[in-house]
Formats: structure tokens, sequence, C-alpha cells
């Protein structure tokens, strides 16, 4: 932890040109370079009775190492005390848990060194053990700040809990790729998502992908892939082959501010039984994405500023109905996004928050570019960490979206967003989420869907093998423009087991249900299945 925030430090500066110093480690009697982790370093010093000398003295160096915005100080050479080593170390301790996440440790000034070797000439000739005893009692008791800020941070099942996890493959001196392959038997017990007429089927699943990522000590560059081929045993007309090609890349420009940018090409396929499944096709509608984002933020002590842009465009292939040819080209569409946050912290707990978002929306065809828009959505919020193991951010807003067609009614409405975590054990986990959007419309006479999502999530981690989730999930879309309004509640569990570093399974069953409004389609099904994974 301590090399970490240490080189994040200098990368912030922009002094970073080599990777982190290898660990701490005892050399001819003495400790170097005292850093961030003050607890660790003073557990160390307590228990190596046998390994330091009995009296230990601070020292100026010779010529102080500079470490991003601080200077390294701490040097313990013979000739002081056991007690000026637990005093020294615990007012590290102190430092370093009252000060806020990513600034630099104060320097003992001359005075501080002077009062500590005083202290050691003192305590020289009373080195029985109640003495030490006593030091490390009052040590113990004067530092409270740094246990709550060990605390802080609990324990979560997804930390608890050890995936298998590959080393990778070394490309080049700076560069590692993750390879992983997914493979997954299911039964589904209404593949096309309907009332009546159901089907159950058998499905095999593919899905290899790739991670392959830089590790410079500075800046970072991903690449990542993969694809999801479905077979069905019966069913073959809703085999289907979905992938993607991602690209991200963060810069570290110094002064706090990031930049990260990022390009995606997406092949995708609608769901049955969703709004983009609307004519019972043959097969599943096969789309085309591309998109394109761009994110700055900085962070100033207290104030922290974040800008987004993106842009995206979707084209739909045409498909067939009973053997008809069909033309999808009216849904093919073109978004441009942005959006602008100001957080302010106003203690260690609360964090206020404002955020301005923006977005058009624009229809390739000529003939469906009524149902174009433009809106935008304004939320104001806080971020509260209620105890050591709650956090909550909770915003409420408003949100309008106006058509180039005047007879659509624009949508105006209350916004909000929500997304909090519980942490009661450090093997368990609660997630809940809420947030609204106006995404675009595959119907010709809808010019948008207006989208309310609610989720929670329960996370146990039983072993440091094996972990259960449950995952429960509530849409309602709105169809603007006509009478309809479909409700989908979705449920599932799953369990992980590691097997060995390489290689893991997974067991999950799975519950929905859909209400369809005017013209929508209602309907049920249970899924469950088994998957094998493979990661290198």
């Amino acid at each position: 932890m301590s090399q970490k925030a240490n080189a994040h430090k200098r990368m912030a500066a922009g002094s970073a040109n080599t990777k982190p110093r290898e660990k701490l480690r005892l050399r001819q009697g003495r400790v170097e370079d005292l850093g961030s982790s003050s607890v660790m370093m003073a557990t160390d010093i307590l228990t190596m009775d046998s390994s330091l000398p009995l009296s230990v003295r601070f020292d100026q160096p010779a010529r102080p190492r500079r470490r991003g915005n601080s200077t390294v100080i701490a040097r313990l050479r013979s000739g002081g005390s056991t007690l000026a080593a637990i005093i020294a170390v615990g007012r590290l301790a102190l430092a370093d848990a009252s000060l806020p996440a990513g600034r630099a440790l104060p320097v003992f000034h001359r005075r501080d060194r002077s009062r500590l070797a005083h202290a050691g000439r003192r305590w020289r000739s009373k080195r029985s053990k109640w003495v030490q005893g006593l030091a490390l009692f009052v040590f113990a008791v004067s530092s409270p700040r740094v246990a709550s800020a060990q605390d802080a941070k609990p324990k979560t099942p997804v930390n608890y809990f050890e995936p298998e996890r590959g080393g990778g493959i070394n490309v080049g001196p700076s560069f590692q790729l993750y390879p992983e392959l997914v493979v997954q038997g299911a039964y589904d017990s209404n593949v096309y998502n309907v009332e009546s007429g159901r089907k159950s089927d058998e499905v095999l699943s593919l899905r290899p992908r790739f991670v392959f990522a830089s590790d410079f000590s500075r800046h970072q560059m991903e690449i990542s892939g993969g694809a999801d081929i479905r077979r069905y045993a019966n069913n073959t007309g809703e085999n289907s082959t979905a992938a993607d090609l991602r690209g991200k890349a963060l810069l570290e420009l110094g002064e706090w501010i990031y930049v990260e940018s990022g390009v995606s090409f997406i092949r995708g396929v609608e769901r049955r039984g969703t709004a983009g499944d609307q004519f019972l096709t043959d097969s599943p509608v096969i789309f085309n994405r591309k998109q394109a984002h761009l994110k700055v933020w900085r962070t100033m002590y207290r104030l922290g500023i974040t800008l987004n842009a993106e842009a995206s465009r979707t084209d739909y292939q045409d498909t067939t109905v009973n053997g008809v040819p069909r033309d999808l080209s009216n849904r093919d569409v073109k978004r441009i996004g942005g959006s602008g946050r100001i957080d302010l912290e106003v203690s260690e707990r609360v964090r206020l928050f404002t955020e301005l978002s923006g977005n058009k929306l624009t229809y390739q065809e000529p003939s469906a570019q009524r149902r174009g828009s433009s809106g935008y959505a304004v939320l104001a919020g806080a971020h509260v960490e209620v105890t050591r193991r709650i956090n909550a951010e909770a915003a409420v807003g408003y949100i309008r979206q106006k058509f180039n067609d005047p007879t659509f009614e624009p949508v105006s409405a209350i916004d909000y967003h929500l997304a909090a975590t519980w942490t009661p054990h450090p093997t368990w986990k609660l997630t809940a989420g809420a947030e609204r959007v106006v995404d675009a419309s595959p119907r010709g006479d809808v010019p948008a869907i207006f989208r309310s999502s609610y989720n929670l999530t329960a996370q146990h981690a039983v072993s440091d093998r094996l972990i259960l989730e449950a995952r429960g999930a509530h849409v309602v879309e709105d169809y603007r423009g006509i009478n309809r309004t479909d409700r989908r509640l979705e449920g599932d569990l799953t369990a992980r087991y590691r097997l060995t570093d390489n290689f893991g399974i997974a067991g999950s069953v799975g519950y929905r249900h859909q209400s369809g409004g005017l013209g929508g389609r209602s309907y049920d099904g249970v899924a469950a299945s088994l998957s094998l994974r493979v990661v290198m």
C-alpha cells in the first residue's frame, strides 16, 4: 500500500520515471524509509526486539530524498532508545491518519528530532520490561485515529473472495496479455419470451475474451475484446454471435489532472421480448454500434471537477419476418451527449455534488427525423458515509426531452439517482441503485422510451473459494407517444467456485416476468446455466 501511494504521488507530480521501490526490509540493524503505512511500521518495530539494538536515535540524513512533494526524513540508527522509536512512529501514524487521502506526510522539524533524542537519553537507563510495556500502552491509547482509519474501508466479499486469475502473458517489457474462455451450457423455458406457444431449448455459449494492458509507471493503455457465440439445440434460428472491441487510454498530466479517452465497436443482439423485438422476426435483430468518449477530471483539495463527452452511432441490419425481408434502417440513430459534475467535500464523510447533462438524438432516415430530440437533466445530491460500513450517493433533479415533431409531448419529469452500499459483515455486501434515462426508440410511432431502473444485489463470500450473489431488478419502460408501459421484473442467484488459480465454475438460476402495456408483450420464463471459466 505504501509503494502504491508513493508511486501515485510521483505520477501526480509528473516526476515518475521509475517503478515503485521494492518492499521495506531490514538491513544492518536499521529500518529505512518510513512511508505512509505507519501502523505496519510500528508493528514491525515493536516486534523486532531481537533484530533492533536496544538503543536507537533519530538522526537527520545527509541528503534527504525527495518523494513527490514530501521529504523522506526518517532513519533509525544506533544510539537512542526503543521508546524514541515508538514515539516517532506514533507521530507518523497519527499524522498519516489525520491527513486526507493523497496528501503527503508532514516533515519532522529539528526541534522534534531534538526532543526525541532527549527522550532517548533520558530513558536510556530505564529499559525494564514494565517501561517498554507502558510505552506500548501509551502508543496504543494515543492513536485511536489509526484504528478508525483502517476500519473506514472494511473488507468486502469481493475482496474476501479470490477468483481464478492468471498471471497473464508478457508481451514486451511493458505489456501484459490476459486471455480467458468461458464455456456455458444453459436451459431456457421460454426462448422467444412469448405468452403463448412458448418453446424451451438448450443452448451452448462460448465466450472468449482478452485484455491487453500496459504496465507503465505512469499513464495507462488497455485494449480488450470478446465474443458471445450462442448455438441452440433445436431452435437453430436463434443462433447468434455478439462481439465487441474496445480501446482505452488514461493520461496523468500532473497537478491532479487526468484525461481518459476511449473508443468501442460493438455487434449486439436485441434481446427477445424487449422493445427492439417488436416484429417477432425469424432471427434475432442485429445492430452495429460505434462509440467514442472523452473524460477529464481534476481534484483540488476539497473540490473535484469532471467533464464528459460521448458520441455513438447505431445501425441496424435488415431482417426477415416469416421469410419476408424487413428494412430496419428507420432505427439507425446517432447520439451526442455530455455532462459536467462538481464535487465539494464539506467534511470527511460528506461530499456534495451537482451534475448537468445534455444529449441530442438524430435519426438517419429522413422519414424518421421527426422522432429526433434533444434534452437535458439536472441533478443535485450528496455522497455520504453514514457509517464506516454504509455509503450512499443520492441525488434528485429534473429531466426534460423535447422532440422535433411538436405533436409529440415532451418528456418532463423528476429525475433521480441512487447508489448505496452496506457491508454489515466482511463476508456480506448489499448494493442498491436507481436511475432514469431517455433512450432512442426502435418504433416508428414512438419518439423515445423513458426508462426507470431499480436494482438490488446481495453478495456473500462463504470462503475465499466460494461466493454467492443474488440480484434483482425492476425496469419500467414508458413508450412516449402511445399509451404503453412495460414493467419487467428479473432475479437470479449465482454461485462461483474457484477450482484452481486458472479454473473456476459457476452455476446460476434465474426468473423473469414482464407485464406488457397496451399492445405490449407479457411473458415469464426460467433459465439455468452451468459454466467453466479458464484464465491464463
